[in-house]
Order: structure tokens, then C-alpha cells, then sequence
């Protein structure tokens, strides 16, 4: 069994992919301080299944994230995988080669894989159980580890020997077979004390069964008694239902005669509501010519007071023609000389007066037709208005 290859990305300074070749022999990472060559087997530790963030040199996980230059975006995850060659089968499983990966994202979620398989953390450890190769195996020495070794206690040291030695695994699964028998101890004590808790009860328990089949007896009379009611109460509820039933249709029959009743109620109604549309268009027609007759009335009224202005203008001046045939009469006597000319003026005015004579009589007969006019209008507008009235009766009625 040897290390074959490590293939790094996103951990720590390496923020592109890094795919390492491993030769079989001795390998050795040189480089100057701070050029990254402790990464390499933190890598290598980590992906094994370190869990300490302080001894990645680190604050907690997300640290061995790749953060980041001013030059690139820091990533979101770490990815580390480490491919071992097993062709003497050193590592118990069925494969020639392993190669174990891990993954961390910023989130805290961490996943581990076994030849593209998602598997547990414990499942990595206990595959390299005993082989040298883990987080804390010999195979895996960090700078000033060995005079950690040298000086540390026996007990410790011990647990290095055993792994080199093969044994750690067996000493690892004594010890977790040594918890499940003393689970089951404690769980057998348990288990006893309540066989002697249920002991002290079996006989209040024995009296509370008889009780129970009595109670179950008398719960099935009970049972009993209950369907004889639930079938009494089917068979009257049965029968109101019948009586329903009947008066339902009953019921509905009526409703049926109602509605019958109520159709031709409304088409009754609908015939009224188009005669009183039909008079309510007769009587806004009728109100429309008394309001024309109306304005007809006012206009005619309005010519006959103009004609009266008229004949009044006229009778004045007839007045004052008098008045000047009377001052014409008394200006005789002394104006003999004129008298050729007032007799000439004199026919002129009687020929204008006998002119003046027949307006007046034609205004007159005009006038009296325009009375007898006027007389036929409102006759007209009586009889408008009694017809009015005869058709708010028909509709109130």
C-alpha cells in the first residue's frame, strides 16, 4: 500500500486545482517559509478526518477556504482527495485503490466520499484503522511531533505502538463492545427493577381484569340496548319522514298552484303597466298642445293688444283732425283769403279720414275674428282639459 496522488482545490492557498504525484520512495516537499508546504499535509490530515480547527492552524473550518487575493474571488468550498494504491490488499476492502475525499462549503456542511460513495467520517477511520495512516497515525509527523512523542506520557505513547503495531483496531472495537455491555447491564437492571414493579401489581392488576371483563360485558348489553333504540328511533324517524314527505308534496303542489297564480298576475300586470304607458304618452302628447295652444293664446293676445294701440293711436289722431277742423271752421271768418286752400286741405283730410274710417272697420273685423279665434281656442282647451282629466281618472282607476 502506498500514496499514489493528492489532488487539492479551494484549500487554503491552493485556489486552483493542485494535482500532486506521489512516487513511490521517499518524497519531500521543500520550498522557503510561507510558501505553503505545511498545507500539503494539513491537506492530507484533514482529509483523513481532522476535526480540530486549531491544529489546521485555523479559527474554526471555514478558514482553510480558499478567501481569496485582491486579484481573485475567494471560493466557496474545500476539496481535498487522496488516492492510495492497495494491491497487497493491506486495507481490509475489495479494491486495489481508495480514494478517500472530503469537502467543506462556507455554510458549514462538510461531506465525505470512499471512491465516489458518500459515506461517514467513522467509516474513513476505521478503513485506515491499524494501517499507520489518520489524523493522529505515525505515518503523519508534523515539526516538532517526535520530541511531542519522546516527552509525552506513557499512556500516550502506548496508543502509538499499538497502532504501529496493529492492534489499536482491536483495542478500539474491545473498548466500544465494553460500552454495549455496559448498556445492556444498565439495561438489564432496568429491565429488573420493572419485573419487580410490575410483581407488586399483578394481583390489583388480576382484580382490575375481572372488573375489566365485567365492564366489557355489561358495555356489550349496553351495546345491545343502544342498536334496539338506534332501530326504534330509524323506524319513527322513518315515519315522520313519510309524513314529511307527504306534506311536502303537499306543499309543493300548492307552490305550484301559487306560482301559476302569480304568472298570470304578472302578465296582468304587465298589460296594465302598458296601458298606463300608453296614457302617460297620450297625456304628455296632450299637455304638449296645451302648452302650443297656450303659447298661440299669448301670441294672438299679444297682436290684439297691438291692434288696440293701434286703434287708439288712430282715434287720436282722428281727434286731433277734429281739433283742426274746428280751429280751420273758426279761422274761416278770418281767413277768407286761405279759404281755397283749407277747402283742398279739407278734402284731403275727409278723403284720408274715410281712408282711415275703412282700417279702422277692417281692424275691427279682424279683431272680432281674432275674439272668435280666441273664443274657439280655449273651447278647445276646456275640452283638452276635460279629456285630461278623464285620463288621470282612468289611470287612478
Amino acid at each position: 500500500m502506498y500514496l499514489d496522488k493528492v489532488e487539492i482545490h479551494g484549500f487554503k492557498s491552493f485556489g486552483d486545482a493542485v494535482k500532486l504525484s506521489i512516487p513511490q520512495g521517499i518524497t519531500g516537499v521543500i520550498g522557503p517559509n510561507g510558501s505553503g508546504k505545511s498545507n500539503v499535509s494539513d491537506a492530507i490530515r484533514w482529509v483523513l478526518g481532522e476535526q480540530s480547527a486549531k491544529s489546521l492552524r485555523g479559527s474554526n473550518m471555514q478558514d482553510i477556504i480558499f478567501a481569496g487575493t485582491e486579484k481573485r474571488k475567494s471560493l466557496g468550498y474545500a476539496e481535498v482527495a487522496l488516492t492510495i494504491k492497495n494491491p497487497d490488499q493491506a486495507v481490509p476492502i475489495a479494491y486495489t485503490e481508495i480514494v478517500v475525499k472530503r469537502r467543506v462549503y462556507r455554510s458549514g456542511e462538510s461531506e465525505y466520499f470512499i471512491n465516489g460513495s458518500t459515506c461517514r467520517l467513522k467509516d474513513v477511520q476505521e478503513l485506515f484503522m491499524d494501517t499507520g495512516i489518520g489524523k493522529d497515525g505515525y505515518s503523519i509527523i508534523g515539526q516538532g511531533q517526535i520530541d511531542r512523542v519522546l516527552s509525552s506520557k506513557p499512556e500516550e505513547r502506548r496508543t502509538l505502538f499499538e497502532e504501529a503495531a496493529g492492534i489499536y483496531k482491536y483495542k478500539v472495537r474491545r473498548q466500544e463492545a465494553e460500552r454495549k455491555l455496559e448498556k445492556q447491564r444498565d439495561n438489564l437492571v432496568r429491565i429488573q427493577d420493572i419485573i419487580l414493579e410490575i410483581e407488586g401489581r399483578l394481583e390489583p392488576l388480576s382484580i382490575e381484569a375481572k372488573k375489566t371483563t365485567q365492564f366489557l360485558k355489561l358495555k356489550e348489553r349496553l351495546k345491545e340496548v343502544d342498536i334496539n333504540i338506534f332501530i326504534f328511533e330509524i323506524e319513527c324517524i322513518e315515519k315522520e319522514i313519510a309524513a314529511l314527505n307527504e306534506l311536502i308534496t303537499s306543499i309543493e303542489l300548492q307552490i305550484k298552484d301559487a306560482q301559476e297564480e302569480e304568472n298570470a298576475l304578472k302578465k296582468r300586470q304587465e298589460k296594465s303597466k302598458q296601458k298606463k304607458d300608453a296614457l302617460y304618452t297620450n297625456i304628455e302628447t296632450l299637455i304638449s298642445e296645451i302648452s302650443n295652444l297656450e303659447k298661440q293664446q299669448e301670441k294672438r293676445q299679444s297682436q290684439i293688444t297691438i291692434n288696440e294701440e293701434k286703434i287708439i293711436n288712430i282715434e287720436t289722431l282722428l281727434g286731433q283732425v277734429v281739433e283742426d277742423q274746428k280751429a280751420q271752421v273758426l279761422d274761416h271768418q278770418n281767413k277768407k283769403e286761405r279759404l281755397s286752400l283749407l277747402e283742398t286741405k279739407r278734402t284731403a283730410l275727409e278723403i284720408e279720414h274715410a281712408s282711415k274710417m275703412t282700417i279702422i272697420e277692417q281692424e275691427e273685423t279682424r279683431v272680432n275674428a281674432l275674439i272668435k279665434a280666441l273664443s274657439d281656442l280655449e273651447g278647445t282647451i276646456d275640452s283638452s282639459k276635460e279629456e285630461l282629466h278623464q285620463k288621470m281618472r282612468e289611470i287612478d282607476f
